[in-house]
């Protein structure tokens, strides 16, 4: 039982080395939300986690969310994009449907179609301690997956472990 304790240690601090690693050299950067923002997706009503998109727009890529019911339906028509870190800070900005549409559109015109998904719980759990929010990242090995973390803030935003594939629709899964 210790051994196979020990291979599961070894095998997570692997998994975030990786993560952290593809986070900081990646064509497609590591996109930061916020936890006050998180937890404000999450209190929507009927919210049952969020749905995450890499979009594209003048060839700088990124990630939108929004929040999803149990059944996977959208409850919102704002979408947030992630723009930038600003003064050690994540800035997005909220957009409309249409938007969002046209910025996947673009991403989707050079790369492989996918969204992601992760449930509210595990939302939840990775914004909770001293993490500030959640790091999506995109996932190297597939290329069709979001990586799912926490962040800090030490000398600049940084993944931190604890990281979780979300659920990838399949690979063709066209509009929601």
């Amino acid at each position: 039982m210790k051994n196979l304790y020990s291979k599961l240690v070894s095998a997570a601090l692997m998994f975030t080395i990786t993560f952290a690693t593809a986070a900081q050299s990646s064509e497609f950067p590591t996109s930061f939300f916020s936890k006050d923002l998180v937890k404000t997706i999450l209190s929507q009503r009927g919210c049952a986690g969020l749905r995450m998109y890499p979009v594209q727009k003048d060839n700088t890529k990124s990630v939108i969310i929004v929040a999803i019911d149990a059944n996977g339906n959208e409850i919102s028509s704002q979408y947030q994009m992630f723009t930038e870190k600003k003064e050690g800070r994540p800035a997005y900005s909220s957009i409309g449907k249409s938007d969002a549409k046209s910025l996947c559109e673009a991403y989707f015109s050079e790369n492989t179609q996918f969204v992601t998904q992760i449930s509210k719980a595990d939302a939840e759990a990775i914004i909770s301690g001293s993490s500030l929010g959640l790091a999506i990242q995109l996932d190297k090995s597939q290329r069709n997956n979001f990586m799912v973390g926490g962040y800090v803030n030490s000398g600049g935003l940084n993944a931190t472990g604890n990281t979780k594939p979300g659920d990838p629709c399949p690979s063709a899964c066209g509009e929601p």
